[in-house]
C-alpha cells in the first residue's frame, strides 16, 4: 500500500434527481452517514464553497482511493473540471516534498499520505485551489478561475433507506434543496411522498417516522402488507423483499449483505461492485484483489536505493554494504578517494568485489570512480563516484564511453566533469 488510509466503508447508492434549482443540475451519492454531490455549473472556488456551506456541507475531501472511487461513480457520464475542498492559503508557496504540498482541506486537515497531483514538482505560490477531472488527477490553478462545477460533501448521523411500494412512485423532498426519485438512501429531514395516495413518511436519525397499520392509509400504514397478530398490528413484506429498520417499509435485500468481494463492496440498488483497498488491484473476475507491485513504477525510490515490494505496500532500502543516512544510501567504508603511485589528482580507480584494475589518467576535471557491483547477474550495476575531496554519490548506470574504457585501457574517457 503506497498511502496510509483510514477507511470506514459503508454501502453507497446512486440516485436520479429532479432539481428544484435549474442553476445547479446535480448528481448525488449517499451512504449511511454521508452524501456526496456534484453541482454542474460554472463557479469559482469561493462560490462553490459557499454553496456547499449554505446547505450544511463543505467541498469534498479526497483522502483515500475509496473517495476517488466515489468520484469515479459520480462523474461516470460527466466531463470537465470540478473543485474539491483543497486550497493553498494566500501568501504561501507549495512544497513538493509534502503529500499535500502545503495545501489544506477546507475542514482544516493537513496531514495525509494520499495525493494524486497531475504535475510532480510544482511549487505554485499565492492563493491556489485544486480541481479534479474524470481521470482523478489533481490540478492546481488560481481560486478565481471558473471550473465546470464542484463536489460537495454532507455528513449526517444516519440516513434512511428509501421505501419500496409496489405500484406507487416515490418523490422525496430533502433539506439539501432538491427532490430525489427512485433513490436508495435518503438524508435526515427527507419527506417521502407516495403517489398517487399522497401518503407521507419522515426520515429522522432513527429511521422513518409513522404509525404501523394506520387505518386511514392504504395497507394501514405499511408500505405493502399489514397483518394483525393478536391485538398488535405488524407490517409484512411480499416474497423477495424484507422489512427495514423502521419495521414499516419493505426493501430489496442489500446485495452487499453476503457479498463475494474479497475487500470492499459497493451496493448500487439491485447490483454491486467490488473495490480493493489501497495497494491492491481488482482481479479480472471483478471479485478478488491482488497486490499491486509499486516497484514497477520507475524512480519510486531515490536514485541508488532498491525498491522492495510488500503486500499492499513497498519500502526503499539500500544495496548490500550500504546504510541509510538521512534518506540517502552511503557506504560506511568509503571516506575518501586516493590516487595510485603513478597518478595525481583526477585519476580513476576502478574496483570490483573480486578484482582491482589498474589506474588510468583521464582529462582533468573528471571524478574518481569506484565500481562496487554488480549485485546479482542482471543490471542495475551500482557505482560510487567521488571527487578529490571525498564527496560521494551513488549511480546505477554506465555511459557507452565508460563501458569502452573498461574494456580498452588505452581509450580515452568522454564524460561530464564532476
Amino acid at each position: 500500500m503506497r498511502y496510509a488510509t483510514r477507511i470506514v466503508f459503508v454501502f453507497f447508492f446512486s440516485s436520479s434527481i429532479s432539481q428544484d434549482d435549474d442553476q445547479w443540475p446535480e448528481v448525488v451519492l449517499c451512504s449511511r452517514n454521508t452524501c456526496y454531490m456534484i453541482h454542474q455549473g460554472a463557479a469559482d472556488f469561493h462560490t462553490a464553497n459557499t454553496t456547499c456551506s449554505h446547505r450544511g456541507g463543505h467541498l469534498m475531501t479526497v483522502q483515500s482511493t475509496v473517495h476517488s472511487d466515489i468520484i469515479s461513480i459520480l462523474m461516470e457520464n460527466l466531463q470537465g473540471r470540478f473543485w474539491i475542498g483543497l486550497e493553498l492559503p494566500a501568501g504561501c508557496c507549495g512544497d513538493p516534498s509534502k503529500a499535500l504540498r502545503g495545501y489544506q482541506w477546507v475542514t482544516g486537515e493537513e496531514a495525509t499520505d494520499f495525493s494524486q497531483w497531475r504535475t510532480q514538482d510544482s511549487s505554485e505560490c499565492g492563493h491556489q485551489c485544486v480541481s479534479i477531472s474524470k481521470d482523478q488527477l489533481w490540478e492546481e490553478s488560481s481560486c478565481l478561475e471558473v471550473a465546470d462545477g464542484f463536489l460537495c460533501e454532507y455528513n449526517f448521523n444516519e440516513t434512511c433507506r428509501a421505501p419500496e411500494m409496489e405500484g406507487f412512485s416515490l418523490t422525496c423532498h430533502t433539506l439539501l434543496g432538491f427532490q430525489m426519485m427512485d433513490t436508495a438512501q435518503l438524508p435526515p429531514g427527507t419527506i417521502a411522498i407516495m403517489s398517487p395516495t399522497g401518503y407521507k413518511l419522515y426520515c429522522d436519525t432513527n429511521g422513518w417516522k409513522t404509525s404501523p397499520c394506520d387505518s386511514q392509509h392504504e395497507n394501514d400504514g405499511c408500505s405493502h402488507i399489514c397483518e394483525m397478530e393478536g391485538s398488535e398490528a405488524k407490517c409484512m413484506c411480499p416474497e423477495g423483499l424484507q422489512l427495514e429498520g423502521s419495521q414499516v417499509t419493505c426493501e430489496t435485500p442489500d446485495p452487499c449483505r453476503n457479498h463475494p468481494c474479497e475487500h470492499l463492496c459497493v451496493s448500487r440498488l439491485q447490483s454491486y461492485t467490488c473495490l480493493c483497498r489501497e495497494g491492491y488491484l481488482l482481479d479480472e473476475d471483478g471479485l478478488g484483489c491482488r497486490d499491486q507491485d509499486e516497484c514497477l513504477v520507475q524512480s519510486i525510490c531515490t536514485p541508488g536505493q532498491v525498491c522492495v515490494n510488500t503486500p499492499g505496500s513497498f519500502r526503499c532500502t539500500c544495496p548490500p554494504g550500504y546504510v541509510m543516512v538521512n534518506g540517502e544510501c552511503e557506504d560506511p567504508s568509503v571516506t575518501n578517494c586516493f590516487c595510485s603511485e603513478r597518478f595525481e589528482e583526477n585519476g580513476f580507480i576502478i574496483e570490483t568485489e573480486r578484482e582491482s584494475m589498474s589506474s588510468y589518467q583521464p582529462s582533468a576535471g573528471y571524478v574518481w570512480l569506484f565500481m562496487i557491483g554488480p549485485f546479482g547477474t542482471t543490471p542495475p550495476h551500482w557505482f560510487r563516484i567521488c571527487d578529490k575531496n571525498g564527496k560521494a554519490g551513488l549511480f546505477s548506470s554506465l555511459s557507452p564511453s565508460l563501458l569502452q574504457f573498461l574494456h580498452n585501457e588505452n581509450s580515452s574517457l568522454s564524460g561530464q566533469p564532476f
